[in-house]
């Protein structure tokens, strides 16, 4: 049995419904994942790892952009 509840509260000065749920009601249900699925799902993740984020194609723009927007204010 799921319970619900309706409310009403205030949120940026203006007055709202909300209907509240459980959680078991918005849990997603259980799944059978095969022996396979699983294998084929920890072959993609050693794939797609990376021992090192070294290297041109990685570059930090915030960091510099963030510096930059510093030494404006300054």
């Amino acid at each position: 049995m799921a319970l619900e509840c309706s409310a009403k509260y205030a949120w940026s000065c203006r007055e709202r419904l909300g209907l509240h749920r459980s959680p078991q009601e918005l849990a997603p249900g259980a799944v059978e994942i095969s022996e396979d699925e699983i294998e084929g799902a920890q072959a993609l993740i050693d794939h797609m790892t990376r021992d090192s984020l070294e290297g041109g194609e990685f570059v930090d723009h915030y960091t510099d952009a963030l510096a930059e927007v510093i030494q404006a204010a300054l």
